[in-house]
């Protein structure tokens, strides 16, 4: 069969086209006025053409002359380009400005394009989140705990509930539940939270079943506002996998906020740390605005081991997590859901979605005060001997 090609556009910016012979061709020479300039390899995948029997596809090719111009500009240059040192394909480009750049009703027509996409996407977006609310409090029934957020409606109008807002210093209970990482958690969380400006803690550390150091490790710490409790038996949770990275950790959260006497509550992450701040600023701005919930912006560790700032004001998953709120006791009736998985949702967001449909009040921080760490990941997970799992 002859050779097959094909090219799709020309112009000094974008050469771009396809080249079959019988399969793959391993190379195209491009020659400009004549003179050979560099080889390519046509091997970009062309969804078109693995649909019309030519193999894998990836036939295509794509490149630019404009660096062998030599910044000269409204000439024309002959183009041919080679397969097996015999020209397939030979024409004249136009390099003139006028050839790449779109005229006035060209730009006008694309901006108006843009901006219809524009209002589509913010439109989608609306629609997206008005259905999620729909889907959101669909679930909250189905939990059964309307009756909860009913009660809470009521509690948060009496004067017990209002009382924690006129305490000039209001006990905060920290939150943690760890597993194993006694070091990190000493270095990290720990030690950010012994250097809150703000003092007045109750600092509530459980172990999912440690069998490490971290008792000892803390005890070397000799701050009475510490308490350490572990559990004498891990989980229940999902076998090893994605569905118990997203509920690990309920058991601890659960028994640390039966634990909490503060009049607000937080949570922190073993591995996480807190700007010194963090404390102060959110229990100052909670009783200004008799807020039932505060949150703020924060720190994301990316794989790369970059730091990106998230948190943009909305109470949504990604844009928030337990590391990044406090919130008045009542709220610690909420527990954590060790069955999260089953709805696709990790255990911090599953929590913080009970709390949003409870229809709280809140107050948002623009400050990222935690840092939320990406690395050292944790360790494989091995089972105990004899350990329970879900389903």
């Amino acid at each position: 069969m002859a050779l097959r090609f094909n090219i799709d556009r020309c112009t000094p910016a974008n050469i771009v086209g396809w080249i079959d012979d019988d399969g793959p061709v391993d190379a195209v020479d491009v020659e400009l006025n004549g003179t050979w300039i560099f080889r390519v390899s046509p091997q970009i995948h062309r969804a078109d053409l693995a649909a019309a029997g030519y193999g894998d596809g990836n036939r295509g090719f794509c490149f630019s002359i404009v660096p062998y111009l030599g910044g000269v500009a409204d000439i024309t240059v002959r183009v041919a380009l080679k397969c097996n040192n015999a020209i397939f394909y030979e024409g004249v480009v136009d390099t003139s400005i006028s050839a790449e750049i779109p005229s006035p009703d060209q730009i006008g027509s694309l901006a108006a394009r843009l901006a219809k996409a524009e209002e589509s996407i913010t439109s989608l977006a609306e629609r997206f989140r008005f259905e999620q609310s729909r889907m959101d409090a669909a679930l909250f029934l189905a939990e059964q705990l309307t009756d909860l957020r009913d009660e809470f409606l009521l509690a948060r109008a009496t004067a017990e509930y209002q009382s924690v807002f006129e305490k000039p210093e209001p006990l905060v209970s920290v939150c943690i539940a760890t597993m194993n990482r006694a070091q990190l958690l000493v270095e990290r969380a720990l030690s950010s939270l012994l250097e809150q400006t703000y003092r007045n803690l109750q600092i509530v550390v459980v172990g999912d079943h440690c069998t490490d150091d971290t008792a000892e490790q803390i005890a070397r710490l000799r701050d009475p506002r510490i308490t350490f409790v572990n559990l004498e038996r891990r989980g229940p949770y999902p076998p090893p996998g994605f569905d118990r990275w997203m509920s690990a950790g309920a058991m601890p959260g659960n028994r640390s906020l039966e634990l909490a006497e503060g009049d607000f509550i937080t949570h922190l992450d073993e591995d996480d740390t807190f700007d010194p701040r963090r404390i102060e600023i959110l229990v100052d701005t909670i009783r200004k605005c008799r807020a039932d919930l505060v949150f703020h912006s924060f720190w994301w560790q990316e794989l790369s081991g970059e730091w990106t700032l998230r948190g943009n004001g909305r109470f949504e998953m990604a844009e928030t997590g337990t590391g990044m709120v406090l919130y008045h006791r009542y709220l610690a009736r909420v527990p954590w859901d060790v069955f999260c998985y089953r709805l696709g949702e990790p255990g911090d967001w599953n929590l913080l979605r009970k709390l949003k449909m409870m229809r709280v009040r809140t107050a948002f921080v623009p400050e990222p005060l935690t840092r939320h760490y990406h690395f050292p990941q944790r360790e494989p997970f091995v089972p105990e001997p004899g350990e329970d799992f879900l389903e």
